[in-house]
């Protein structure tokens, strides 16, 4: 019952996520794709066992990117799911209590045949956060001249108010997953309010994105955040009872 976004709206929003258009080979609307195999490598389950034993590779960014499993049931370590499965750690991790707030990409007018919310993960876990009376959620939508440029979801925790005030915070700024901001004080403020860690933040700013970033600069995010409460993970002691029925 995510409030902030309108039941009914959200409800849609999972329905049609959950139902793509089926095509042909070709693309054309038809018949669908005949697939000749199809290997398993994730499930939720697995997720969530891999995100209990440790989140961090879903809540401290950059810093844990490199460890994050590959989520198989095969046991391929050849197989790296790591990327189809990020939304999704994400969302567990908020839901376990060890992230108080995600971004959860719906649509980017840059990648128009991207189907994010079409990973039944995602999907899936939506649901879960759909039912959890401790989350609520926020549309964020980036515009460029007036016109929508890539639209997401917030998921957040209620309680304490700071998740609630952040993730406001984040769509004032039209936070998106698939748009990182040119300003490196964009970028450091989207990251602290999502709760990476000051390490982790600057890591993505001077090493992945080659800009510099100061004590100063940080200086004034910190103090953008404390305006906002203080907030401390995990939020919650014990994961949904959902989750014991994956």
């Amino acid at each position: 019952k995510l409030k902030s976004v309108g039941q009914e709206a959200f409800a849609d929003m999972v329905r049609s996520a959950a139902t793509p258009a089926r095509r042909s080979a070709s693309g054309a609307k038809g018949k669908g794709i005949q697939l000749a195999s199809a290997t398993r490598t994730a499930t939720l389950k697995t997720l969530l066992e891999d995100v209990g034993e440790n989140a961090a590779p879903w809540r401290d960014g950059d810093t844990a990117a490199a460890t994050r499993a590959n989520v198989s049931d095969d046991g391929d370590d050849n197989v790296d799911v790591a990327g189809a499965v990020q939304q999704a750690g994400e969302l567990a991790a908020l839901l376990a209590g060890q992230r108080g707030l995600c971004i959860v990409q719906l649509w980017a007018a840059a990648r128009p045949d991207e189907a994010w919310t079409h990973n039944p993960l995602v999907v899936r876990l939506l649901r879960m956060a759909d039912k959890d009376d401790g989350v609520d959620a926020v549309l964020s939508i980036a515009t460029r001249s007036g016109e929508p440029q890539a639209i997401s979801l917030i998921v957040h925790a209620t309680s304490p108010v700071g998740f609630t005030l952040r993730a406001e915070a984040l769509t004032v700024m039209g936070a998106q997953a698939a748009m990182v901001p040119d300003s490196p004080k964009d970028k450091a403020t989207i990251g602290r309010l999502l709760g990476y860690p000051c390490e982790a933040v600057r890591e993505h700013i001077v090493h992945t994105h080659n800009q510099s970033w100061d004590d100063s600069d940080a200086d004034q995010v910190e103090a953008k955040l404390a305006e906002l409460g203080d907030v401390e993970l995990p939020w919650r002691q014990e994961a949904p009872r959902l989750f014991a029925k994956v």
